[in-house]
């Protein structure tokens, strides 16, 4: 696993890449309503590179190991601010996962079909679709939307028996489930430490730590396989962090 790092972030028509670039970068990743807000810091930039830079700029983040590159994060620019600390000019980058929308206000006849109700919120706030799975729900009595699409998704999602969120700029509607494709991860595969028992009100599981995985994010299954613990985990939330010292995926993985 400790390959040649490699990260190259997009910015509107502009790539920087860490091999000409100093660039860090913390991604959350949660599957909670609000959309995740990530950070990005790219050193040393020009004022004619920086002033590109405008609210709702797309940002891509692509990243990983030499011959394992994918991508990370798929947003948008929220803020943009730029210091000094010492020799160096850092631009600070703030990027919302994913596409929000504007508000939205209509009524769907008797006999809608919940499913349908979510294409068709997504497709008017420009929201692509990576997963749709939910029980089929039929509004008999009609339905009435009033606010941001996304929030309406989410409460339709729920109706539905699902939960949705905005995972790498598309819109992810499932079922909480131990169920799907697996990730193995074990000292083998570049866990770190040792699991971190945990349990809240939401469920309990363990916290991980692993050598950066571009495939791990919210809603993923990992088969955990270590000397503490060995179980079939559901990702609820995570951060991937790159830095000169980090390139790591942490996790908060239940039952």
């Amino acid at each position: 696993m400790n390959f040649k790092r490699f990260v190259e972030v997009t910015i509107g028509d502009q790539k920087f890449a860490n091999n000409s670039f100093t660039i860090e970068f913390s991604i959350p990743f949660t599957d909670e309503s609000t959309p995740d807000e990530c950070e990005i810091k790219i050193y040393n930039l020009t004022e004619s590179t920086i002033a590109r830079f405008s609210r709702s700029t797309a940002v891509v983040i692509n990243a990983g190991y030499e011959g394992d590159v994918g991508v990370t994060l798929v947003g948008t620019i929220s803020k943009v601010a730029t210091q000094f600390m010492g020799p160096d000019k850092i631009t600070t980058i703030n990027v919302i996962d994913g596409i929000i929308g504007s508000s939205v206000q209509k009524a769907y006849a008797k006999g809608t079909n919940g499913n349908y109700i979510i294409r068709d919120l997504a497709a008017s706030a420009g929201i692509p679709i990576a997963k749709l799975v939910t029980k089929d729900v039929v509004f008999n009595s009609g339905y009435a939307v009033n606010g941001m699409p996304l929030d309406i998704i989410r409460k339709v999602a729920r109706e539905c028996g699902s939960k949705a969120y905005i995972d790498r700029g598309q819109l992810v509607v499932t079922p909480v489930s131990t169920q799907g494709s697996v990730l193995v991860l074990s000292p083998d595969t570049g866990l770190i430490g040792y699991p971190e028992p945990f349990e809240d009100e939401r469920g309990k599981g363990y916290k991980l730590t692993s050598q950066f995985s571009h495939p791990v994010t919210k809603g993923s299954i990992v088969q955990l396989q270590s000397r503490i613990a060995n179980a079939v985990l559901y990702v609820r939330a995570g951060k991937h962090t790159f830095n000169i010292q980090t390139f790591t995926t942490e996790m908060e993985a239940i039952y």
